[in-house]
């Protein structure tokens, strides 16, 4: 039978739903059914399912809103989910038999999506697959156009395995009179439900951990963090670390942008130069909730182990007095937690047996950026109207002086990352 490539943008008010669906190489035979085969794909176009929007510090002091209307944002590109349609398959040419065969047809995602590294085995993972005759992982790149690509976040593509599904309503659902909006669900194949979701590609991609910076402007993630997301997730060529997919409460996507509520953690390698811990994502139709990153680092002088928490939530503030409302903007803070509060230390390193941090969470901190030299940087705060060096609390205790312990108000707490 010959083949086709054509596009249909469906539309259907009821319930909001607007997806373009592109058939790719499809067998054209009976009137009004499709046929599938060795090249044939379904892709189905989304709209932009996330909105990154600028974030103010928290404080204290708060910084200035801006009033609504002026605040700076940046769209996400569209969203694409991509099915395989087998050869003997057939698809009746109606709206409601394509959503339908969306639920069913196997997903075509990215090689590093779809990767299966080899587990189980002591052997370092380069001899384990030279012995195996297994080919190397995958590289990160961006996505082909016949592959699955989910942009939300803004600049962080995000991609189920070959095991993941997708659920929704063929038909517009109603109760008492409301109509529900479309939107389809991720899920999964597999017996755990685990859709083993990643972070697949970002344009911020680099080999090396860029520096903190607000580009183009602050927004609840940064170039640097979704570096570190994508390479954490997947990245397979880095020695010594495995990536891991995150944890999908939920993944919808809808017409009006995507529901996201995922969370991933990571331990840190020494010599991997990644120091992302952890990663928290809420989002309801491409509006950012909450999210939560949370950066391994270490205390200068004595190197207790710490963490950076940035957090940006949502929140009801009036931005100013002649302002009639409250508006929900996205406010932003950073404070490090002290994680290793006790280190001791051999006589030939420091003239000190041990040294205690008294202090264990900062207060939130002024905007904290790599400064001073590369990857570090002086915590400060706002104090009375002033900007301050803040100054852990340590107790040391001193071989010549033992037991006793000196407290110590520390002008030398940066935190190395």
């Amino acid at each position: 039978m010959p083949t086709r490539s054509f596009s249909i943008t469906a539309i259907r008010p009821e319930d909001l739903l607007l997806v373009r669906l592109e058939f790719v190489d499809v067998e054209v035979g009976v009137p009004g059914e499709l046929g599938g085969g060795a090249q044939a794909r379904l892709i189905a176009h989304f709209q932009p399912q996330h909105v990154a929007e600028q974030a103010f510090l928290e404080g204290p002091p708060p910084e200035a809103v801006l009033s609504p209307g002026e605040l700076s944002s940046r769209m996400a590109g569209a969203s694409r989910l991509v099915f395989r349609i087998p050869a003997g398959e057939r698809i009746p040419l109606t709206l409601p038999d394509v959503l339908e065969s969306l639920k069913r047809l196997p997903l075509v995602v990215p090689a590093v999506a779809g990767y299966e590294p080899s587990g189980g085995c002591f052997l370092p993972s380069a001899l384990l697959r030279l012995i195996l005759g297994q080919p190397a992982p995958p590289k990160i790149d961006k996505p082909a156009s016949n592959e699955t690509a989910i942009e939300a976040p803004y600049r962080l593509f995000l991609s189920p395995d070959a095991q993941g599904s997708w659920d929704h309503a063929a038909k517009a659902v109603s109760h008492t009179g409301r109509v529900e909006l479309w939107h389809t669900r991720l899920g999964s194949r597999r017996a755990s439900k685990d859709p083993r979701l990643r972070a697949v590609w970002t344009p911020d991609f680099q080999q090396t951990v860029q520096a903190k910076a607000d580009d183009p402007f602050r927004m609840s993630l940064q170039p640097r963090d979704r570096n570190q997301i994508v390479q954490s997730t997947s990245n397979y060529h880095l020695e010594g670390f495995s990536p891991k997919p995150v944890q999908t409460e939920r993944l919808m996507l809808t017409t009006l942008g995507a529901w996201i509520d995922v969370h991933g953690e990571w331990q840190t390698i020494v010599g991997v130069p990644l120091s992302l811990e952890e990663w928290r994502h809420v989002a309801t139709m491409g509006r950012d909730h909450y999210v939560r990153v949370v950066e391994a680092g270490y205390l200068f002088p004595f190197g207790h182990r710490a963490s950076l928490v940035t957090i940006t939530e949502r929140k009801f503030v009036r931005p100013n007095a002649e302002f009639p409302g409250f508006v929900a903007y996205n406010l932003k803070r950073e404070f490090i937690i002290v994680r290793e509060p006790s280190r001791n230390y051999d006589t030939r390193d420091l003239p000190f047996l041990n040294v205690e941090i008294l202090t264990r969470v900062t207060p939130n901190l002024v905007n904290p950026k790599d400064n001073v030299v590369p990857g570090a940087f002086w915590p400060q705060f706002h104090a009375d109207g002033v900007t301050r060096d803040f100054e852990f609390r340590l107790a040391a205790i001193d071989p010549g002086r033992s037991p006793c312990r000196i407290h110590v108000a520390s002008d030398l707490c940066r935190q190395a990352r």
